[in-house]
């Protein structure tokens, strides 16, 4: 068996086997996650991982911009409010699923290849996860693509909601502080015990 076979056979199998971890840990449809497998499994082009972010951007947002219009009007208590973080919620789990396969099998988009926003779309998926656990098994991930210059903007909120969801309290780091000072992210990276590789 060539390196390159070996390659290609241990990417398939570490896709089959987040497919099968997935699945049974998703409350996704079977209906619903066949149909975006199938999908999935289509994309092959630089274009087409693109398009793809792209779009799971624009899901991710499209909700999320009725959020203050509808507690507006009706308030948070409100049916209308509820039914809509319903759909969010939704729209969240299938998104994640389609990021988590991309980077299984693309890897984190490259900056000379994709746009900012296609960029940016996995970290706020992972973002918008209530799981913890997903943040910190992509971590290692999120860390190195910023390093690398890949994610612009964006690190630190999402370790304030680790540090929030970690410490089970809203974090007292100043956001501005935090902003663009790679001392105080490495350092709030070092109190969450976060893996950098």
């Amino acid at each position: 068996m060539t390196m390159k076979q070996l390659n290609h056979l241990t990417k398939s199998f570490s896709i089959f086997l987040f497919i099968c971890v997935f699945f049974q840990c998703n409350n996704l449809s079977n209906n619903r996650f066949e149909e975006i497998k199938s999908t999935l499994d289509k994309i092959d082009t630089d274009q087409e991982i693109e398009l793809t972010l792209q779009r799971i951007y624009n899901e991710d947002q499209k909700s999320r911009m009725r959020l203050k219009p509808i507690m507006e009007e009706y308030g948070v208590k409100s049916e209308e409010y509820k039914n809509l973080w319903a759909d969010i919620k939704e729209s969240d789990e299938e998104n994640l699923y389609k990021i988590e396969y991309l980077l299984t099998k693309f890897g984190y988009p490259k900056k000379n290849t994709y746009s900012s926003t296609a960029r940016k779309t996995p970290i706020l998926v992972i973002h918008h996860s209530e799981n913890y656990q997903i943040r910190e098994k992509y971590f290692p991930m999120i860390y190195q693509a910023w390093k690398n210059g890949h994610i612009e903007s964006f690190m630190e909120l999402f370790l304030i909601r680790m540090a929030d969801m970690k410490f089970q309290s809203k974090s007292n780091v100043n956001i501005d502080e935090l902003m663009g000072n790679e001392l105080l992210i490495e350092k709030l990276i070092d109190e969450l015990n976060l893996s950098r590789i």
